[in-house]
């Protein structure tokens, strides 16, 4: 599946949280701060999990288990993927299971949301269809930063959140970046009826 439709929870406080590496730690305090709970939901841009971070096992756990968290995948659950089925993934320092590897090769790589949101991981082609886009380009497509990109083009109203680590704005014309943990935790939460809130802690 490379769209996934989450429009039924347009009453719902939405979350959206940026690379987080592994740091599942971090992810539960700023939750736990932010007093999520099963009304609201959780959305992450992709890069969760890192080879080196044995807490990326608990991070894929807490997606599978909560009926209102969500993922896109990302350059990091794409590289991992693609080392399992080279049969290279024992570099990882965290075991994962066959249901954990179905559940990562089947990650969207685009979430839609209501009112034009989208949640991608580092691209967006717009002269592509939303369910037509291509992996390479929407996880791989900025690792070049240029003027004329997508994330400097107001997309006719639609907002993006995104990760790129490479560019230091978190606002722009095409939606937020909110880049990797290793610059701090970045989230978008979104409230019905109410301008969307940048969070960095």
């Amino acid at each position: 599946m490379s769209l996934l439709v989450l429009k039924e929870y347009q009453d719902s406080r939405v979350v959206i949280v940026g690379a987080l590496e592994g740091s599942y730690y971090t992810l539960i305090d700023f939750l736990y701060m932010q007093e999520f709970s099963y009304k609201d939901i959780l959305i992450l841009t992709g890069n969760f999990i890192n080879v080196d971070n044995p807490n990326s096992e608990k991070l894929i756990n807490f997606i599978r288990e909560s009926a209102n968290v969500f993922s896109i995948k990302g350059a990091n659950e794409k590289i991992f993927l693609d080392a399992v089925e080279s049969k290279k993934h024992q570099i990882c320092h965290f075991n994962l299971t066959q249901e954990d590897i179905y559940f990562l090769e089947n990650l969207p790589l685009i979430i839609e949301l209501h009112d034009n949101i989208y949640i991608v991981n580092a691209g967006y082609n717009p002269t592509i269809n939303l369910d037509k886009q291509n992996p390479d380009y929407t996880i791989y497509k900025t690792n070049v930063v240029a003027d004329n990109d997508w994330y400097n083009q107001e997309q006719q109203g639609s907002i993006f959140c995104f990760t790129h680590s490479k560019l230091d704005k978190t606002k722009l014309p095409g939606g937020y970046n909110l880049g990797n943990i290793d610059n701090n935790l970045h989230a978008l939460i979104l409230y019905k009826d109410s301008e969307p809130i940048l969070i960095k802690i």
